[in-house]
């Protein structure tokens, strides 16, 4: 508002407008939430058709009695999409704090059902200063059942984790139960990592797999060369 509309506003009305009028969109009612089942919105306004602010950083924590878990369903969905969810999302995290394992981000309009591992879930709200969409409203309960829907670009954990297909059998746990690294298909995993090979496979230093059979053929089948050398074969190795 500038100094012209600024004096027109005090002159037609009388009154000094308030703060309130020249502040950014800001988070919905933060609190640490324990009721049986509740609902928390994105930000203020969003009610009235308002878009979310800019640079938001919105937390909220959700406890459930001890036994039972926390389940969130989105009742409306809509943030900037984009494949990495790396400008504005919702992250949740299993636990009390933004410290807690990561349940994944959320971005675009596709929120499915979700639960934590544990008593706990804390809901951290992240936005850029670019595009503003008309944000989320989430509701909450307490459950005793782990529902965990990973996205179709998501690799689903043991534990319930979900991420990023592309990591599953890179040579990392990702996971943290080393679930993405189990079952590989041959010569993938490597990297020295946990990719494991067949019982019938030797495994080359650069994490593929060649069949035992290959070993001493005198060809060269791992990039190194290490499936000829005198390591393996003492008597024919190279």
């Amino acid at each position: 508002m500038n100094a012209l509309i600024f004096l027109m506003t005090l002159g037609l009305t009388g009154a000094v407008p308030s703060a309130r009028a020249f502040r950014a969109i800001e988070c919905g009612s933060q609190l640490f939430l324990t009721d049986n089942n509740g609902q928390f919105s994105s930000h203020t306004g969003m009610n009235n058709g308002h878009n979310y602010g800019k640079n938001l950083n919105c937390i909220w924590r959700v406890q459930a009695p001890e036994g039972l878990k926390v389940e969130l369903v989105a009742k409306s969905f809509n943030l900037e999409s984009d494949p990495s969810c790396s400008y504005d999302f919702v992250e949740l995290f299993d636990g009390d704090s933004i410290n807690a394992p990561s349940l994944g981000k959320f971005c675009g309009s596709v929120f499915n059902p979700i639960t934590s591992n544990q008593r706990y879930m804390t809901i951290n709200f992240i936005t850029d200063d670019n595009e503003q969409h008309t944000g989320f409203t989430m509701f909450y309960n307490f459950t005793s059942q782990v529902i965990h829907q990973c996205l179709n670009s998501q690799f689903k954990c043991t534990n319930g984790r979900c991420i990023d297909d592309s990591y599953k059998c890179d040579g990392d746990d990702d996971c943290l139960d080393d679930s993405d690294e189990q079952n590989c298909p041959a010569g993938v995993g490597g990297g020295g990592g946990t990719g494991r090979c067949a019982a019938d496979e030797f495994k080359c230093p650069d994490g593929s797999c060649i069949d035992k059979d290959w070993l001493c053929d005198g060809d060269d089948d791992c990039v190194d060369g290490t499936d000829e050398n005198t390591q393996h074969c003492p008597i024919f190795g190279k």
